[in-house]
């Protein structure tokens, strides 16, 4: 509630956790021939992200915050859907802070991010450039035991 520890935490995590860079690369599988695909967490990649929330907000309408796995993401671009097999053209790149949300040209490689207003994609979502699709697996959830029969 008072912000006691927080940079200390946030200095924690950026000296002691793993860098996209440190995990190697993402693993997925093409959409049509279903072989292995992988990226490598650099920007000279081919992009792709990962969808893990959606929300929706009061301002700015169905926000799909996402995780960079490899490339680099502009912003007034047209991305691609893998799962959904669909284009999806959005205007700005968003970086969430709290309730606040600024406005960035790019992102990459590890970077958290957000779109608003994107029709088909939803949570679990892969995207990506169409040139090159790859689907990453999405994550399941166990249920939880008191809803156990």
């Amino acid at each position: 509630m008072r912000n006691i520890g927080i940079q200390p935490l946030l200095d924690a995590i950026i000296h002691c956790l793993p860098s996209p860079s440190d995990r190697g690369p993402a693993k997925g599988i093409h959409p049509v021939t279903k072989a292995e695909e992988t990226r490598n967490p650099t920007a000279e990649e081919s992009f792709s992200a990962f969808v893990f929330k959606t929300v929706a907000d009061p301002y700015a309408g169905k926000l799909t915050i996402f995780r960079v796995w490899s490339g680099i993401l502009e912003s007034d671009a047209t991305l691609y859907n893998a799962n959904k097999q669909a284009k999806e053209r959005f205007g700005q790149i968003l970086q969430l802070e709290g309730k606040n949300q600024e406005s960035v040209e790019a992102v990459g490689p590890g970077e958290i991010a957000a779109v608003a207003k994107l029709r088909e994609t939803t949570t679990w979502d892969t995207l990506c450039e169409e040139k090159k699709p790859i689907i990453y697996q999405s994550i399941s959830l166990s249920i939880p035991r008191c809803l156990l029969p």
